[in-house]
């Protein structure tokens, strides 16, 4: 019995001693982290990302928890960089799962760190103008500052909750959590960490193209840089008329001597030119305001107007060039029949031309109208999906099967802006997909988000062509073939419908395109 303890305890410090051996040294980790780093600076994300991997893994193997959640929040904030917000957020999952490690096995409190990843999965939900998302996570940050009850971090949770309630046009609400932010370092006459905060508002509306939350948080900014301009200078001329009330003192009190008091006149007298001129200074600042804030407001103004005069300009092109093409078209098929090869290329390269004229008419004019949303009405999905596949059917190829994978449900939707999307993404299927599968799918991802799946087995889209797929203007082909207009023009109408339109990079099959719809 006792032979048999002695071995086992044995075999237990064996395999510790192995698993000693077989960790990598805290200096190789870091050295690897560094070099990760670097790569990101050099913008070899997939490297960098590969690096990181395996020193967060290292890191957590060693129960090196705090280190491996701050190498997590950099690859994170890599994934971001490099616009792979999906894997961002597995990295949030996983530094999540590290955290409750963390907090499991040394018995304390791990909220500073939750705060950091909920915080950071917030700001990546609010630039994709993930509404819901963003919602739960507020949520949750609102419950980890009660916990926490820091001020710091309620500082931070007001900010949030400001920017969330601008991007989602809650002005009111906004105004009350920022205005309470601002009141807190205007006590402290910290001026810098309001501008600071007014600044981070002013990028965030520009990268996420939000010009009435930026116009919005603008005319706030210049009211209270006004305000506080007002206050600094109030407090000069406070303390030079406290100044002067000294010198009047000192003048009641030696009336007796004329030099003394002349001195005190000609002081007095100083001091009320130095109040005037900061008066003056005082003065002209807030007109030099005014006027840059008019000047801001033209250049809004003639940019709005350049927009409308771009899209009129060519719809004004299209308008003009449609009847010579119509001509160019009759005269073509006049041509006698020994010309009739060529007849036809000429048909063909003027309705092309036609459609290609159409399609940029109609970008500017999506473009020119991004902001105003498509009515809706109730849509069976069912029965609209079946509807689509009809028209799509004829031209599929005899190896090729569809799959239309929809439930009965009902979904509110522009049906007409709808169907034109789907029946791009199935046309651009059928052509590229010679033998296997053509999938059509719907799932319910929310209360409010839907989701249209378009999938196929055909010969997918390359590397380098993928970031293109959406940009107008990028391919160079014959028009004959396509103009390359039919996927940012659905992008646009995408958004219109309060949605989105991504291609599926990490489907490598043939091709994913997703259309997300919240109502």
């Amino acid at each position: 019995m006792k032979k048999k303890v002695i071995l086992n305890i044995l075999l237990v410090l064996l395999l510790s001693i192995n698993n000693l051996m077989a960790q990598m040294p805290l200096s190789k980790i870091k050295e690897q982290q560094t070099q990760a780093h670097q790569l990101a600076n050099k913008k070899e994300y997939k490297k960098a990302l590969h690096l990181y991997s395996k020193v967060f893994g290292e890191y957590s193997t060693q129960n090196l928890y705090q280190a491996a959640i701050d190498c997590g929040m950099e690859a994170a904030n890599i994934c971001i960089a490099a616009s792979q917000y999906k894997e961002a957020f597995e990295w949030y999952k996983e530094i999540t799962k590290v955290i409750g490690i963390a907090a499991t096995k040394s018995g304390q409190l791990q909220n500073v760190n939750y705060f950091n990843v909920a915080k950071e999965r917030f700001m990546l939900n609010m630039k994709l103008k993930n509404q819901v998302q963003s919602d739960a996570q507020l949520t949750r940050l609102q419950a980890l500052a009660v916990a926490m009850q820091d001020t710091t971090i309620d500082n931070n949770l007001l900010y949030m909750q400001s920017a969330y309630d601008y991007m989602y046009g809650k002005n009111n609400a906004g105004d009350s959590a920022f205005n309470r932010l601002i009141d807190f370092y205007n006590q402290r006459q910290e001026y810098e960490e309001v501008n600071g905060y007014f600044r981070s508002l002013i990028d965030m509306s520009l990268q996420m193209n939000n010009s009435q939350m930026m116009d919005h948080i603008y005319k706030n900014y210049m009211v209270w840089n006004d305000s506080i301009q007002n206050i600094e200078a109030q407090d000069k001329i406070t303390k030079l008329e406290e100044k002067y009330g000294e010198v009047l003192f000192h003048m009641s009190d030696k009336e007796d001597q004329l030099s003394y008091r002349l001195f005190i006149i000609v002081g007095t007298c100083i001091l009320l030119g130095i109040i005037t001129f900061l008066l003056i200074l005082l003065f002209i600042n807030q007109m030099r305001l005014k006027a840059n804030n008019h000047r801001c407001k033209r250049r809004i103004s003639s940019l709005q107007e350049f927009s409308e005069l771009k899209s009129q300009f060519i719809h004004n092109i299209s308008t003009h060039l449609q009847p010579s093409l119509s001509n160019f078209s009759e005269v073509a098929s006049q041509l006698p029949a020994n010309f009739n090869i060529e007849k036809q290329q000429i048909l063909q390269q003027s309705d092309a031309i036609k459609n290609y004229l159409n399609h940029i008419d109609e970008l500017s004019e999506l473009e020119l109208s991004a902001d105003k949303l498509y009515e809706t009405q109730s849509i069976n999905v069912k029965s609209f999906c079946d509807g689509i596949a009809e028209k799509v059917t004829p031209n599929i190829k005899n190896e090729v099967i569809l799959n239309i994978e929809v439930p009965k449900i009902e979904i509110e939707a522009n049906k007409e802006q709808l169907s034109r999307i789907l029946i791009h993404l199935l046309q651009n299927a059928v052509s590229h997909t010679n033998e296997g599968t053509i999938r059509l799918e719907f799932k319910k991802r929310g209360a409010h988000l839907h989701q249209f799946i378009v999938s196929d087995t055909g010969s997918g889209v390359s590397q380098e062509m993928q970031s293109q797929l959406f940009k107008p203007f990028k391919k160079i082909d014959d028009l004959t073939k396509g103009d390359g207009l039919g996927l940012p023009i659905c992008k646009m109408i995408a958004k219109k419908m309060n949605g989105s339109l991504v291609f599926d990079s990490t489907y490598k099959k043939g091709a994913r395109f997703i259309l997300d719809l919240r109502s």
